[in-house]
């Protein structure tokens, strides 16, 4: 595996476990990326809204976009499937394991 895509994987885990803790388990990308600079994943915004568009692709998460006029707003919400993977129920490729990162 190639370095750049094991931090990808990380990032998305890192996604997935922010959205665990959030009330009704759901955040807009902007509050997803203060999380995980809280968390010392330095990436930039469009990053974070490209990868959880990826995690939206797998099912790990819902996601909704709208604009309120002072711009685009990404909403993610963890699904049932995303759930399972960072409970190790279920598996899916291009994301970190839970139980190594």
């Amino acid at each position: 595996m190639k370095f750049d895509d094991f931090i990808i994987g990380v990032y998305r885990l890192a996604i997935l476990r922010v959205l665990k803790i959030m009330p009704g388990r759901e955040a807009n990308c902007r509050v997803i990326h203060r999380g995980l600079k809280a968390r010392g994943h330095n990436i930039s915004l469009d990053v974070v809204k490209t990868q959880v568009t990826w995690l939206g692709e797998q099912t790990a998460v819902e996601t909704t976009s709208f604009d309120d006029g002072s711009g685009d707003y990404l909403i993610a919400k963890l699904t049932q499937r995303g759930a399972d993977y960072l409970d190790g129920t279920t598996s899916i490729p291009g994301i970190a394991d839970p139980f190594e990162a």
